[in-house]
């Protein structure tokens, strides 16, 4: 006999695979606005696409879920109030075509500020990424807060750095610890902007450090937790030399010891349990142990920036967020919770392929997260609104060596005399705000924070985050004044206020650093009866047109009129003139106002030379007073100029004369 057997299939309702529960909206937020990113199910049946969303429980009505992709979004005419409702404990339903279905208890929170809301990175077929429609034509990358950066990633690691772990960075090269099940612990490094494998910058793990999983360094010891011992194992950073003294030793309910991070005074390091442990990094004193929320069950990598700590949590696959405490005096008996900052959640990870997020660091653009899968590391973007960084920062004609955001104190070995300078400090983000202490030397925002340059001093400079609840203070801390040129090479005295000088002929440069030494702060030359400054310090377009009137360099006797705030300096020692000069008077002489250097003789010499040249009247500038001669006047007009030269005029005294032209 024949014996037919039907197989009918049975159908497998959809599933939620693990995925964060808990949403925030502002209690600002209007019709339409995306309440975080979709839930989304998985059915072995059916096509994503194919499954139906909905949404219920206790104040559902005031959110909506879009049918097909798990979105939920604000309703039409709903009021959100904290002081009302500011939890809303709703079930989540997907549905597939036949019927069968799955649910996922989510908790709402209305906050009183604005939430920033992820965007959906789409696939190649135009459907939020996972949800299939067509092949994906690769991550999108993303310049929103929280989420993927994509472009910042470090793609492929080295294919023995296949167990990755911890990671620190100095800025520019990104160390990453490996841990595999056997043998073969290691320190890998990378240059951080192009992922290359900088193996000159890696060194041995002592043999006894046989699980590492947390690294940070000061820039000059670098110190790698265990897991299977209850110490921080420290090393030479350059070296890689062992410096056993500097070892921290854990308390034992810490030597499960994860991710570590310090401030510079004090040592954050995980545990599995899960937990959080303090210590004084200088002294190794415990100060504090910390409960980490219940969802955070298997931390791994930490990071903080002073306010916020980052945790990241193999399953659910996140960067969970708490407030960063200030440690007690003496430690409870029973460890408190850390404060979560679920607005400052990373929840991308478990979205886009990062799956085992392990070691964490960030520069404060991106938040980097090392993933034992697929050997890559991820990047994320941080919140524009909490960045307090400078992005650059210049002194003009200071060296105080290369500038980094991370490092925040600076030094330079020497300093110009008396030299007014132009600080610019500019945020990574246009919402921060910078302060500057000294004050800026003349007032004027219009030319730039002026300084003087004085040695020893120190420069603060604060930023502030846009949301104003981070400060980064960077300072700069002047060294000793160079040795300047002789003073000789402007001749004649400089007083506060102007002055009529007569440089010695070289460079601009020169002379600019020529006046610096005089204590001058800007310089004026007469051409074709216009004054072309050079203002001390002012941007070079300012000066450009100085520049470019003595390319070739300033010739030798240029008298210029100097301005200075003081001190005053007196008229230097100059050597004497010995080559014969071309004119009586050396020097462009128009209709009206010009500056001259006399050659030198008695007044009566000087009179008949000006007469000879059209001029008629001459001018000495003293102590910021001009004393003239009038060509023609009587005696007792012309005698205060005299008696300021009894013995005659010397040699390329600069003067000032008036003429009426050919």
């Amino acid at each position: 006999a024949t014996v037919y057997v039907t197989v009918q299939s049975v159908n497998d309702p959809p599933r939620f695979e693990e995925q964060p529960t808990e949403r925030e909206i502002g209690k600002t937020a209007r019709e339409g606005d995306l309440v975080g990113a979709p839930f989304t199910a998985t059915d072995v049946d059916h096509e994503p696409l194919t499954l139906s969303y909905s949404l219920s429980g206790a104040g559902a009505a005031a959110f909506e879920i879009e049918e097909h992709t798990g979105q939920i979004m604000v309703a039409t005419d709903a009021v959100l109030d904290p002081a009302v409702q500011a939890e809303y404990m709703l079930t989540v339903t997907a549905r597939d075509p036949d019927g069968a279905s799955a649910t996922l208890e989510i908790t709402i929170t209305v906050t009183e500020s604005a939430v920033t809301v992820p965007t959906l990175v789409f696939g190649g077929g135009g459907f939020p990424a996972g949800l299939g429609g067509g092949g994906p034509s690769g991550p999108e990358p993303s310049d929103e807060d929280f989420e993927w950066n994509v472009e910042r990633d470090i793609e492929e690691l080295d294919p023995r750095n296949d167990w990755p772990s911890g990671v620190w960075s100095d800025g520019k090269t990104l160390w990453i610890l490996d841990n595999p099940d056997g043998a073969g612990d290691a320190v890998y490094a990378y240059d951080l902007e192009t992922g290359e494998r900088l193996e000159d910058r890696e060194f041995e793990l002592d043999d006894t450090n046989g699980a590492p999983r947390g690294v940070w360094s000061d820039g000059t010891t670098v110190w790698v937790s265990d897991s299977g011992r209850d110490t921080l194992f420290a090393y030479d950073l350059e070296t890689g030399e062992r410096l056993p003294e500097r070892d921290i030793v854990l308390t034992r309910r810490n030597r499960d010891a994860r991710g570590i991070w310090s401030d510079g005074e004090t040592i954050w390091v995980l545990n599995r349990n899960p937990s959080l442990f303090a210590y004084d990094l200088e002294t190794g004193v415990l100060l504090g142990e910390y409960e980490l929320a219940d969802q955070n069950g298997s931390p791994q990598g930490l990071w903080s920036d002073g306010v916020t700590v980052w945790v990241s949590n193999h399953d659910p696959k996140r960067l969970f967020a708490y407030r960063l405490p200030v440690p007690p005096a003496e430690p409870p008996e029973e460890p408190p919770a850390l404060e979560r900052v679920i607005g400052e959640d990373f929840e991308e990870p478990g979205r886009v392929g990062n799956n085992s997020p392990r070691g964490i660091w960030s520069d404060g653009a991106v938040m980097y997260v090392a993933d034992e899968s697929d050997n890559r590391v991820y990047s994320y973007n941080m919140p524009d609104a909490i960045d307090a960084r400078l992005v650059s920062l210049e002194l003009s004609g200071v060296d105080f060596g290369e500038f980094s955001p991370l490092r925040y104190d600076y030094a330079s070995a020497t300093i110009p005399h008396g030299n007014i300078a132009t600080l610019t400090a500019t945020a990574a983000q246009e919402g921060a705000s910078v302060g500057i202490d000294p004050a800026d030397q003349d007032g004027d925002p219009a030319n730039g924070y002026q300084l003087r340059l004085l040695p020893g001093r120190e420069i603060t400079i604060t930023v502030t985050s846009a949301d104003g609840s981070r400060e980064r203070v960077y300072r700069l801390r002047l060294g000793e004044e160079a040795a300047g040129p002789a003073a000789s090479c402007l001749r004649g005295a400089v007083n506060v206020g102007f002055s009529l000088v007569v440089h010695e002929g070289g460079s601009v440069e020169d002379l600019v650093a020529c006046a610096q030494a005089r204590h001058v702060t800007a310089l004026y030359a007469l051409h074709e009866g216009e004054y072309l400054p050079y203002i001390v310090g002012a941007p070079d377009f300012v000066t450009a047109p100085f520049r470019d009137l003595f390319a070739d360099g300033v010739p030798a006797l240029l008298p210029l009129v100097v301005r200075s705030e003081g001190p005053a300096t007196p008229a230097p020692a100059a050597p004497a003139v010995t080559e014969p000069f071309p004119a009586c008077l050396l020097g462009e002489i128009g209709e009206g106002f010009s500056l001259v250097v006399s050659e030198g003789g008695t007044v009566a010499d000087l009179a008949a030379c000006a007469a000879g040249l059209g001029v008629t009247a001459v001018y000495a500038l003293v102590e910021g007073e001009y004393v003239p001669y009038i060509l023609g006047a009587p005696e007792f007009v012309n005698r205060p100029f005299a008696e300021l030269f009894p013995d005659g005029v010397p040699a390329a005294t600069p003067l000032t004369v008036r003429g009426e032209g050919p």
